[in-house]
This record gives C-alpha cells, sequence and structure tokens, in this order.
C-alpha cells in the first residue's frame, strides 16, 4: 500500500468513508480496485484500512485462482 500516490488529506488513514469522494477515489486507485468494488469491500470487511487490504487481497486471491 503506498499512500503517497495522490496529495489528498484523508480524514483519518486508518479508515475509509466511502460516502467521502475523494477518499473513494484515492483508496480506489490504492488498491487497484472500482469504486463499486472498494463500497462492497468495506461492507464486507468494515472501515479500517487493514481489514479492507486483506478483505480484497484474498478475494482477488481466490478471483485468480
Amino acid at each position: 500500500m503506498n499512500t503517497g500516490k495522490l496529495n489528498v488529506e484523508l480524514s483519518d488513514n486508518l479508515r475509509i468513508d466511502v460516502n467521502e469522494k475523494t477518499e473513494l477515489k484515492f483508496w480506489s486507485r490504492e488498491f487497484n480496485v472500482s469504486p463499486m468494488e472498494l463500497v462492497i469491500a468495506v461492507k464486507s470487511a468494515g472501515v479500517l484500512v487493514k481489514d479492507v487490504e486483506k478483505f480484497l487481497k484474498y478475494s482477488l486471491a481466490a478471483v485468480t485462482e
């Protein structure tokens, strides 16, 4: 995870607020997923960045196997 890609001031770098457009765009790019995929991941894993990252890692690995 490289949080330096976009120069965006995040309200909290530990949580993802998908209702905030700048955060949705930032984290979608950060995780290389669509905004809709990010929303689904947050609804499934919760708002913590580490949990979303883990969810996406395992869900994407399952799809590619």
